[in-house]
Formats: structure tokens, sequence, C-alpha cells
């Protein structure tokens, strides 16, 4: 039980970052509370607090990737790195 409240912890950690620069992305949305706990399965709140920003950072840009939803950015997680690694 005590593991179920963190990961409900971690996934709201996660919504509230990307509601800092997406105000559109819902809390009861299912499908992005999903994708939010298969990115903590491989990845720390942290790394992810880091992923929203970078995906953020270089929204715009040629060739990078348009992440805007947390569901995005567990698909679209590996051209997301991808760019970065070629920056």
């Amino acid at each position: 039980l005590d593991a179920e409240k963190q990961t409900n912890a971690d996934v709201l950690s996660v919504l509230k970052k990307f509601n800092e620069y997406n105000p559109g992305v819902g809390y009861a949305n299912k499908t992005h509370r999903n994708a939010i706990k298969s990115l903590l399965k491989s990845y720390s709140v942290s790394d992810v607090h880091d992923m929203i920003k970078a995906s953020f950072d270089i929204a715009g840009k040629e060739f990078a990737p348009s992440i805007t939803t947390p569901y995005e950015l567990n698909l679209k997680l590996v051209k997301l790195i991808n760019y970065l690694q070629k920056k």
C-alpha cells in the first residue's frame, strides 16, 4: 500500500511538472497516468522531470520531436534522446 501511495505521489509530481509547460494536461487522464507509470519503471522522478524540461526547451526547433503530453514523452523518448545527443 505504501508503494502504491508513493507511485501515485510520483505520478502527481510528474503531472504537475507537465502542467508548468502545458496546463491542458489533465490529471484524470488515464492514458497520461499510464504513460508516466511506464516511464517511472525505468527512470527516477528527477530524470522524468529533466526529460519534460528538455522536451519543452527544444520545442519548435528544427527536427526536434514535438512532445506536449506524458503519452507523447513515453512514445517519443528515443527521438528526444537522439535529438539531444546530436546537439
